[in-house]
């Protein structure tokens, strides 16, 4: 299987995302791949979000815009939307207020053609500002540098490894007409559904490439901050997952108790690496 050449189509859902927008798309554009549209789904922004890629529309025919009639209140349905019209042979998706590494593309693709695979994922970095990470927007990797896991449904199961949905590229084939669940209990977990179905109706496996090339911005809007009801949803996910035919049952138990372990160790780390964060800020303070 040959990628050389093939159209990948993006999209992205936005809802009042004008703050963000110009560095999404502009990482878009700045793609190393240039065989790309990108299909802007505007979920009935009331802010100036759509006058903002109108500007970049009108400047790049690659880019189109699709309106929602009315405001969804959840990601689903203006991706389903995004979904219904593209056009490539490769799908990926990007969120309003997410980067991409410029090689994003180009090394996802050089993976899926070496692996002659139809699913792939990358690693994920958190940030608040962009100059945080400016360095790593900057860094250029070899195909060499490209370290490659395989992720099948059983190991998906145990745990959500692909960390955002900003991060996938998939073969347009593999959805076969599949959406999004539009539920609003499956809201911020519906690409965990998905890609569990996938993993387990129309791939064998998926390829993680680890390196961090698509950057998750922290905010305190984010939907999927609030524990508790990541927790619920997770727990409703696992109760109505059906796998070869029949309900997960007893195992259901250990998939949310192994959510929940994993949840509670990467917050404690998170704490660590902020305390860590401080005490080296107040020395360095005391010594200057």
């Amino acid at each position: 299987m040959s990628t050389d050449g093939q159209l990948v189509s993006i999209v992205l859902p936005m809802y009042n995302a004008a703050s963000y927008l110009p560095q999404t798309i502009e990482s878009v554009i700045s793609q190393t791949y240039a065989r790309w549209e990108l299909i802007v789904v505007d979920d009935h922004s009331t802010d100036r979000s759509l006058e903002i890629v109108n500007r970049y529309a009108g400047d790049d025919p690659r880019i189109r815009i699709v309106q929602m009639p009315a405001n969804s209140g959840r990601p689903a349905v203006p991706r389903n939307a995004g979904l219904r019209g593209v056009r490539g042979d490769w799908v990926a998706f990007i969120d309003a207020d997410d980067l991409w590494h410029p090689q994003k593309l180009d090394l996802q693709l050089g993976c899926l053609r070496e692996h002659d695979g139809e699913f792939c994922f990358t690693d994920v970095a958190v940030f608040r500002n962009a100059q945080s990470i400016a360095a790593l927007m900057a860094r250029r990797f070899p195909a060499s540098e490209m370290p490659c896991s395989v992720v099948g449904h059983a190991k998906l199961l145990w745990k959500n490894v692909i960390k955002s949905g900003s991060s996938v590229v998939l073969k347009r084939a593999v959805l076969d007409g599949r959406l999004f669940d539009e539920r609003p209990e499956y809201k911020a977990i519906e690409d965990y559904l998905l890609w569990l179905e996938l993993h387990q109706h129309r791939i064998k496996q998926s390829y993680w490439l680890r390196q961090k090339l698509v950057f998750y911005r922290l905010s305190a809007s984010g939907i999927s901050r609030g524990k508790t009801g990541m927790l619920r949803k997770n727990v409703r996910l696992y109760r109505e997952y059906v796998s070869n035919g029949r309900p997960l049952g007893v195992r259901a138990y250990l998939y949310m108790a192994s959510y929940v372990l994993l949840s509670v160790s990467r917050e404690t780390r998170f704490f660590l690496t902020g305390v860590l964060r401080n005490v080296s800020a107040f020395l360095r303070w005391r010594s200057s």
